[in-house]
C-alpha cells in the first residue's frame, strides 16, 4: 500500500507574507521585558536570552551569545544587539523550587525569531505566557506553533493498539494522520498571523513546521525498531522498510527555496536526524563506517548547494571525527562547500579542534583555579559530563581502572569537567562524593553549563565527551577510542601519545 503524503496542504503557504518590511531598523537592538505576576515564581528568578547570532541556525551550534538579568520585584528588561535581518534565539525564564531550577517557558516553546526594533513584554500568569508590544505577533505565533502535546497524546492513545495487533499499515496511517492534523493546525495559526509578520519570518516558520512534520512522520515509521527494542518482529521491520521507501518517493521540499531551508533552524537538523535514523535501521553500525563518515558520505550522495554546505557543518558539529577521519576528508569537504560563509565557519571550527588547546580557567570543589597551561608537557585526558547522564556513569566506570593504571605516570593527567554549573553546585559536590561520575584520582573541575567558554570553543553537543590533548598542548582528538567499548584499544591509544 502506497504511503501517500498530502503535500498540497502546505505548498500554498509559500505565498505567505505581507508588505511588512524585514529590513532591520537603524536601531539594531531587540528588547524584551518580563513580568511575573505570581509571587511563588520569583525565588531567584531570572531571564536569559540565548542568541544564535552568527547565522548558523542549528541546535548543534553551541556558540551562542547569552544575555541575562535577574527578575527583581517581578520584572526585568533585556536589550541585545541583532546582527542579522532575522536572528533565532531562545528565552529561558527560570526560578528556584527546592533544590531545582524550573524553566517557566517549556523548552519546546522558547524558540523565537528576533528582529531589530522588537520591544516585547512577556507576562507570565496562571494561564501561561502573554505577549504585548512591538513585534508581539511574531512571538505569539512562534509560541502557538509549538503547542502540539494534545495531538501527540491522542495519537499515542489511539494507535498503540494497532501496533499491538500487528496492523502496521494502519498504525503508520494513524501516525501520519496525527501529523497531518498538526500541520493543518499550524497552517491555520500561520495564516492568522501572516498579515503582521514579515515574509522572511513567515517563510522561516513555514520551513520549521515542515521540518517538524517530517520529523514526526519519520518518528512514527521508525518507532520501536532499534536493535535494542525488545519486540522486534520481522513483519514489522519489513513494513517499516516499505513505508519509508514510499515516504522518500513522495516527499517534496521544492515549494521553498534552498536559501530559506538553509536558514531554517530545524530543517537541517531534521535531515541529519533522518540520516541517523536510516543508519540505525538499515546499517549494522558495528561493521559500518563511523557516524561522522557515514553521514558525510550520505550528504555528498544526496544533497547539493546550500543545504549540503549546512549539513556538512552540522555533521561536523554533531558527530565528532577522529583525527584520521578528519585528515581523510578535510580537503574534499571544504572544497565541496560552495558557500563561503559555511566553509569559513567550518574551517574556524577545525582550527579549534586541531590547533592548540583552549586555555580554560575552571575551579575545583575548593575554589582552586586550574588552567590548561598548568599541564604543560603532559598528555591531558578530559572527560566532560553532567549529573544525571547515564552514559557518563558508564564512561566513569570504564575510566576508573585506566586512571589507576596510569596514576604513577607523571606524563599524563586525567581531568573531569562537569557542566552542572554554579546553579547546581551542591548536586555536583554530591556527585563527586558518590564517585559515580568520576574518581578522586582525577582533577575534578566545574564548568558553567553549556554556555561555558570551553564548551562553546569545542562545540561539545553530547555527553560524555572525551578530549585528548598532546604533551605539546595541541588537540589530538575529541573522538578517541571509546573505553566503554574497548578499554585496551583506548589504553594503547594513550600510550602511543605519551
Amino acid at each position: 500500500m502506497k504511503y501517500a503524503f498530502s503535500l498540497l496542504l502546505i505548498a500554498p503557504l509559500f505565498l505567505f507574507g505581507s508588505d511588512k518590511s524585514s529590513t532591520p531598523l537603524n536601531n539594531n537592538l531587540a528588547k524584551i521585558q518580563i513580568v511575573i505576576q505570581d509571587s511563588s515564581l520569583l525565588n531567584q528568578a531570572s531571564v536569559e536570552v540565548k542568541l544564535y547570532a552568527d547565522g548558523i541556525n542549528t541546535h548543534y551550534n553551541k556558540n551562542v551569545k547569552v544575555f541575562k538579568e535577574l527578575i527583581l520585584k517581578g520584572t526585568a528588561r533585556l536589550s541585545f544587539p541583532i546582527s542579522k535581518a532575522v536572528n533565532y534565539g531562545r528565552v529561558y525564564i527560570t526560578y528556584k523550587k527546592g533544590e531545582k531550577f524550573i524553566n517557566i517557558i517549556d523548552f519546546n516553546r522558547n524558540l523565537f525569531l528576533f528582529q531589530a526594533g522588537d520591544d516585547v513584554k512577556i507576562t507570565i500568569d496562571k494561564n501561561g505566557a502573554n505577549f504585548s508590544g512591538m513585534g508581539k505577533e511574531k512571538y505569539e505565533c512562534a509560541f502557538l506553533l509549538s503547542k502540539n502535546s494534545v495531538i501527540k497524546h491522542q495519537h499515542h492513545k489511539n494507535s498503540q493498539s494497532l501496533k499491538t495487533k500487528r496492523l502496521y499499515q494502519a498504525y503508520f496511517d494513524s501516525s501520519k494522520k496525527s501529523q497531518d492534523s498538526l500541520l493543518l493546525v499550524r497552517q491555520g495559526i500561520l495564516q492568522k498571523y501572516r498579515g503582521d509578520i514579515s515574509q522572511d519570518v513567515c517563510n522561516l516558520m513555514l520551513a520549521d513546521i515542515w521540518a517538524d512534520y517530517n520529523y514526526g512522520v519519520i518518528t512514527g515509521i521508525f518507532a520501536n525498531t532499534s536493535i535494542l527494542a525488545k519486540d522486534r518482529k520481522q513483519d514489522h521491520l519489513n513494513a517499516v522498510a516499505v513505508t519509508y521507501r514510499d515516504y522518500l518517493l513522495t516527499i517534496n521540499n521544492s515549494f521553498l527555496a534552498d536559501s530559506i531551508l538553509a536558514k531554517s533552524f530545524k530543517y537541517g537538523d531534521e535531515l541529519i536526524w533522518r540520516i541517523n535514523s536510516e543508519r540505525k535501521f538499515f546499517v549494522n553500525s558495528k561493521v559500518s563506517s563511523s557516524s561522522f563518515r557515514y553521514h558525510y558520505d550520505e550528504i555528498l550522495k544526496h544533497d547539493k548547494g546550500l543545504i549540503r554546505d549546512k549539513m556538512m557543518l552540522i555533521n561536523f558539529y554533531k558527530n565528532k571525527a577522529s583525527e584520521d577521519e578528519l585528515l581523510a576528508v578535510l580537503g574534499e569537504m571544504t572544497k565541496s562547500m560552495a558557500d563561503p560563509f559555511y566553509r569559513r565557519t567550518l574551517e574556524e571550527q577545525v582550527v579549534n579542534i586541531t590547533g592548540f588547546a583552549y586555555n580554560f580557567k575552571l575551579p575545583d570543589r575548593n575554589g582552586n583555579i586550574y588552567r590548561m597551561n598548568d599541564f604543560k608537557e603532559k598528555l591531558v585526558v578530559i572527560d566532560f559530563w553532567f549529573t544525571g547522564c547515564l552514559g557518563c556513569v558508564g564512561m566513569a566506570r570504564s575510566l576508573k581502572p585506566i586512571v589507576k593504571e596510569f596514576k604513577s605516570n607523571p606524563s599524563i593527567v586525567f581531568i573531569s569537567v562537569s557542566i552542572d554549573g554554579d546553579k547546581y553546585k551542591k548536586m555536583w559536590l554530591e556527585s563527586l562524593d558518590s564517585q559515580i561520575y568520576s574518581s578522586e584520582e582525577e582533577i575534578n573541575l566545574l564548568a558553567q553549563g553549556i554556555n561555558d567558554d570551553i564548551i562553546k570553543h569545542y562545540n561539545i553537543t553530547s555527553y560524555p565527551t572525551l578530549l585528548v590533548i598532546s604533551k605539546s598542548g595541541k588537540v589530538i582528538t575529541l573522538s578517541p577510542p571509546d573505553p566503554r567499548k574497548d578499554a585496551l584499544k583506548f589504553k594503547e591509544f594513550l600510550k602511543s601519545k605519551l
